[in-house]
């Protein structure tokens, strides 16, 4: 697994990758490692690194922290999802493999002193520094289960409570949309005819009406979806591997996200219509494709959605703030907690009462009408 950072120069952000070579000339064999430095993106850093051996120092040679790294990401990489190993990945490129911090160290030269003082540079930097703490004290545990040092120093560090703010937001900035909202922003992207329906508009209809993830609806097929019983199979997901490179995997985000769900029979319609109008060669092909019959791209809704909100001037949600909304709108619908959970898939409904229900301005009326008509009638 080859390995990239960021780096500074002439107050620009560059990119270099770390190059391994072996050397035996001397009939023992001995590694250099070298970070090959110029690259404006990470996109041509990893461009430029196609072009080497992609070799791993092994254990008994282990000498610098990225090398352990290296070593730790390869056992990682077994054990977790590509886009798991993909979001460390990028912590520790953003941070602990830099120079200033750890990437240029031996595995020797780090001392407790050290770690306290990279943490610390870490802290000043990132708000949500635990999780990449946590990762750190990993690699290091795994150097201590591989004999590669004799302490984790990562262990015995002090590291204080990350600062929450008890700053009220605004409903209006809340990941979710009002039932009003919500129809607006449909019938801006509804057709006029069903002959006209397109992609863009079918997966909002499928986002906004089921609570799915935008993962699982992009790598819907039409063997997912029964029409006589109006329901739709989750048991896959669109995701990124460890090298970034989008892919299908045959799991979803959680275990208890491969559900059956129901859709109502209006959504239903408009996928049958929709059928008929693409006319699929295959139940194999996606239903939401990209402009070639491919798969769609994970930030391609992402797209879509920015430029409407942009043209109609509506309240900014992401793409993810639809299964906010679904689950906002579907209990304010008088949908049971417990219901909402199993439709988005959630392993518990704590996640699903504590994140994604909001409450909404229907909601606040009717609290304070009730409450007015209880103090009304005790007159």
């Amino acid at each position: 697994m080859i390995l990239y950072r960021k780096y500074l120069e002439d107050y620009s952000v560059m990119w270099e990758f770390l190059e391994i070579d072996c050397d035996d000339s001397l009939g023992k064999l001995t590694y250099q490692r070298n970070w090959r430095k110029g690259y404006a993106t990470r996109a041509q850093a990893v461009e430029a690194s196609r072009k080497i051996v992609d070799r791993n120092v092994p254990v008994t040679s282990a000498v610098y922290f990225s090398d352990l790294v290296r070593l730790w990401f390869e056992d990682y990489a077994k054990k977790v999802k590509g886009s798991t190993v993909l979001r460390a990945k990028s912590m520790f490129e953003c941070h602990f493999l830099l120079s200033r911090m750890l990437g240029d160290f031996k595995v020797s030269e780090i001392s407790e002193s050290e770690i306290k003082r990279v943490i610390e540079v870490l802290i000043s930097e990132v708000t949500k520094y635990k999780r990449c703490i946590y990762y750190l004290s990993q690699v290091f545990k795994f150097a201590l289960e591989k004999e590669i040092c004799n302490e984790n120093p990562v262990a015995a560090i002090y590291v204080p409570g990350e600062v929450t703010t008890n700053k009220v937001v605004s409903p209006h900035c809340e990941n979710f949309w009002e039932m009003e909202d919500l129809n607006k922003f449909m019938k801006i992207i509804q057709p006029k005819d069903l002959w006209k329906l397109d992609r863009r508009f079918v997966y909002f209809r499928l986002l906004a009406y089921t609570g799915m993830r935008n993962g699982e609806l992009i790598a819907l097929s039409w063997n997912d979806i029964d029409p006589i019983r109006h329901e739709i199979f989750i048991h896959k997901s669109a995701s990124r591997d460890q090298d970034g490179k989008q892919i299908i995997s045959d799991t979803t985000k959680t275990p208890s996200g491969t559900r059956i769900i129901s859709i109502d029979s209006e959504t239903s319609s408009i996928l049958a219509a929709y059928r008929t109008l693409v006319c699929p060669k295959s139940f194999d092909e996606f239903i939401i494709p990209n402009s070639v019959g491919n798969m769609l791209s994970l930030t391609r809704p992402d797209t879509w959605l920015r430029r409407i909100i942009r043209r109609y001037k509506l309240k900014p949600i992401s793409i993810h703030g639809f299964r906010h909304t679904f689950a906002t709108l579907a209990f304010d619908a008088g949908i049971r907690v417990e219901e909402i959970q199993e439709q988005l898939g959630h392993s518990d409904s704590k996640t699903t009462v504590q994140t994604y229900i909001h409450i909404t301005n229907r909601a606040r009326k009717r609290r304070i009408n009730r409450f007015h008509e209880y103090l009304r009638l005790g007159k």
